[in-house]
């Protein structure tokens, strides 16, 4: 309608009307707010079905802390309620990781202090702990540490043995986890007063540079394949290369192979072989790919093992992804499917 038909009506125009890029404009606005309008209705909707209301909170703090949501809503799947149930720090990220590693530890241990290995030990562990609330996954979660710390200047805070291992128990308590540590030490002694003190954690002895040893390990602690494997022991570049080259096998689908102190590769100080040993080195050097024997370094053999994985080759069987941190590195074994 023009403007000199609105006359006839009594209505006098005001102005010019909308150009034609006015109303593309106006147009453009309009279905921007009504866009707006329906995506805030649709998040409300979905949030009705899907938050139930919540009746109680409670608060576990013996272990790690626990937050569990008790809803009214009966139909809240045993998955969200598995995953409403688990520790704090799966869900709060690695600072709280850290602070719960700590006080599990007793601080005895300086995994999270000097190290800082909490910045990836929570990109990994989260996961783990979540999978147990998956219908078709084992419920069970394992972990294998070499190295119980008997070293005075080495593995030891405050002249006490395993800190680190406390630490794990800490973060997988019962009832929300079924939850399995085992620990293999080379020095004898301590390892079997440790054990006598913690008859809670499987403790074993051996030679983590020896393959016999560490196969009867892997039988003793129950033929499975483990979830995660921590080597902590001598940091001897030799004895690293040849761990994780034969326990690897020995990580489950979706576990991971945790090399902490690779720094090993780039200077050298007194191996942690136990309180009787005295003499040996973990041999880097400033170049960081061979040792002082000119062997190659922990840290040269993880740059020969990423290589595969640039041409979508797996440098040991099903491992996906190797992972280099602060002072550590992680191989990853590919997940299951999840449904």
């Amino acid at each position: 309608m023009r403007g000199k038909n609105l006359k006839e009506y009594g209505i006098k125009p005001q102005g010019r009307y909308c150009s034609r890029q006015r109303c593309v404009v106006v147009l453009c606005v309009c279905m921007i707010i009504a866009a707006f309008l329906t995506y805030n209705e649709s998040i409300s909707l979905v949030n009705t079905m899907a938050t139930p209301a919540c009746s109680e909170v409670t608060t576990a703090t013996t272990n790690a802390e626990v937050v569990t949501y008790v809803g009214k809503d009966d139909s809240l799947s045993p998955t969200l309620a598995c995953l409403g149930r688990l520790p704090a720090w799966v869900a709060e990220g690695s600072e709280r990781l850290a602070k719960e590693i700590q006080v599990g530890s007793l601080g005895l241990t300086d995994e999270t202090t000097k190290h800082k290995y909490h910045l990836f030990y929570h990109r990994y562990l989260a996961p783990i702990a979540r999978k147990t609330c998956y219908q078709d996954q084992p419920k069970k979660i394992r972990f294998l540490e070499i190295g119980l710390g008997c070293y005075p200047n080495g593995g030891m805070v405050r002249g006490t043995p395993g800190g680190s291992s406390l630490a794990w128990k800490h973060l997988f308590p019962s009832p929300q986890f079924d939850f399995e540590l085992h620990v293999m030490e080379f020095d004898a002694p301590c390892a079997r007063k440790w054990a006598t003190d913690h008859i809670d954690i499987n403790v074993y002895t051996g030679d983590a540079s020896n393959k016999a040893d560490l196969d009867r390990v892997y039988r003793e602690a129950g033929s499975k394949p483990f979830d995660m494997i921590i080597d902590d022991a001598s940091h001897i570049n030799e004895h690293q290369i040849i761990t994780v080259e034969h326990m690897i096998q020995y990580v489950g689908a979706g576990g991971i192979y945790v090399i902490e102190d690779i720094q090993s590769a780039c200077k050298s100080w007194k191996a942690n072989i136990g309180t009787g040993q005295k003499g040996a080195h973990v041999g880097g050097t400033t170049g960081c790919m061979l040792t002082k024997n000119g062997n190659p370094t922990i840290y040269a053999k993880l740059v020969e093992w990423q290589k595969p994985l640039l041409i979508q080759k797996e440098p040991f069987k099903d491992v996906t992804h190797i992972d280099i941190n602060f002072q550590a590195a992680v191989l990853e074994k590919k997940w299951p499917s999840i449904l």
